[in-house]
């Protein structure tokens, strides 16, 4: 059921890049960037102007199976003939032009809506299924953080436990909260929470993250190998992306799940920083000064220009770097060094095409990957607990009294205003490419990272 007035279109799947080369070039910026990898694109919006022929084929292989998924499921779910949701995608002007240029009666034509109404008849509709509230007003209904707040807090019984530890968004060096980036410290300190309970006896790790600070990276691998240690089964559940970084602290895991679209894979390691040398000296700007040994003029690199010598050692560090996730892959995986390197080099694939490559064991879902490690515990009866960081108290005051004056001074309102003006788009391109560039704090400047994937 759709509003008579409202719209389906299908873009299918894309991946399209700012490339700001020129732009770099314009102001004299000058790019320093280290990898290793054929296909590692990570970097490319810096080094160019358009995307590489390697990541041109990179992009189109897990696109078009993430595509073939959508396509056959909407299809089956609607029952439709093959080829027509393509169909719909490819050619929707010409379907538009037998309804009159209606979007919603172009829909319905093809079959992805049943019924067409305005809002009035839906919420009839709507009642006369699922009954009125109390008030009358409206259908029976509950809103989805009243639903959440009635289902969160599993509680912990007297059977042992399976703890999922979620690691979702970028990894960072150093602590973050949960939903803004997944902290190296933070997730490894929920995992050695597990691995010190005794109540304990499997953990699932979720991924969701399209990796970022090596060191964060190998922080959470050392936690995961510790709690093997112990002898607890660790599984891995990969969620929609679970790419470069996150591959790396998937794979010393006793097992891992994907699904069939799950972006994966994305070994490779890469680093990079801007210097501003020759902008400043546009304006009358200039670094100079003395040190101690061969490595003091780092000091001055920002403003100043970033040495060869060091940019050598940089290079050095991130091949040592890309060998190192050669081991953890081929450690954890059971696999020889250059068999990763083959199916590594920064390229990425597809859960089912991961399978095949022996870089994930089994296709599933997150309760698939629960069932199986309470199984390699031998646990017949079990709880699942989610392990999260628990706010303080003073932490909890806070963020309620935040909210309350911002209710209160009326900046709420106005916070909700600017995003619904002219100017939202911008601001929320600034606030995102700030968040972007915050990420990148890895102690070493090394970036486990599939920028490609998010």
């Amino acid at each position: 059921m759709m509003n008579d007035n409202g719209n389906i279109i299908i873009y299918g799947y894309g991946r399209y890049g700012t490339f700001v080369k020129s732009f770099l070039e314009k102001l004299k910026i000058s790019s320093h960037v280290f990898r290793v990898g054929t296909f590692k694109s990570a970097v490319e919006p810096f080094l160019r102007d358009d995307m590489s022929p390697e990541a041109k084929e990179a992009n189109r292989a897990y696109l078009g199976v993430l595509w073939r998924e959508y396509v056959s499921t909407v299809e089956a779910a609607r029952g439709l003939n093959a080829g027509a949701v393509e169909n719909y995608a490819n050619n929707l002007g010409p379907i538009m032009k037998t309804v009159d240029g209606s979007f919603a009666k172009a829909a319905l034509k093809t079959g992805l809506v049943d019924q067409l109404s305005s809002r009035a008849e839906q919420s009839d509709y709507l009642i006369s299924e699922f009954g009125k509230e109390k008030d009358g007003k409206s259908y029976n209904n509950v809103s989805y953080r009243r639903y959440l707040s009635a289902i969160e807090g599993v509680h912990d019984g007297a059977d042992p436990n399976v703890a999922v530890i979620t690691a979702a968004g970028t990894i960072v060096d150093g602590k973050a909260p949960a939903g803004q980036a997944a902290g190296g410290d933070t997730i490894a300190a929920l995992l050695k929470k597990a691995r010190l309970d005794e109540n304990v006896k499997a953990v699932v790790l979720r991924v969701d993250s399209p990796g970022g600070s090596a060191f964060a990276s190998d922080i959470i691998r050392d936690e995961v190998l510790a709690i093997k240690a112990t002898g607890k089964p660790v599984v891995v559940s990969m969620g929609s992306l679970a790419a470069s970084g996150g591959y790396w602290i998937s794979a010393p895991a006793d097992e891992i799940w994907a699904s069939p679209t799950t972006i994966t894979g994305s070994i490779g390691i890469f680093g990079y920083f801007n210097t501003f040398e020759n902008t400043a000296a546009e304006v009358g700007i200039y670094v100079d000064g003395v040190g101690t040994t061969n490595l003091s003029p780092i000091l001055a690199t920002g403003i100043g220009p970033l040495p060869d010598s060091i940019a050598d050692i940089i290079q050095q560090s991130i091949e040592f770097g890309y060998d190192r996730f050669l081991s953890v892959v081929g450690e954890g995986r059971g696999l020889d060094k250059t068999y990763v390197d083959s199916v590594g080099q920064g390229r990425v694939w597809i859960g089912e095409r991961a399978k095949g490559l022996r870089l994930v064991d089994k296709l599933g879902n997150l309760d698939d990957a629960i069932a199986s490690a309470a199984k390699m515990a031998k646990l017949e009866k079990y709880d699942v607990v989610d392990m999260i960081e628990k706010k303080t108290p003073f932490e909890r005051i806070l963020g309620n009294m935040s909210s309350q004056i911002l209710a209160a001074s009326g900046r709420e309102d106005k916070i909700r205003n600017r995003r619904q003006g002219a100017v939202k788009t911008l601001i929320a391109k600034a606030d995102e490419q700030l968040a972007f560039f915050e990420e990148f704090n890895d102690p070493n400047a090394a970036y486990a990272r599939c920028l490609a994937c998010e």
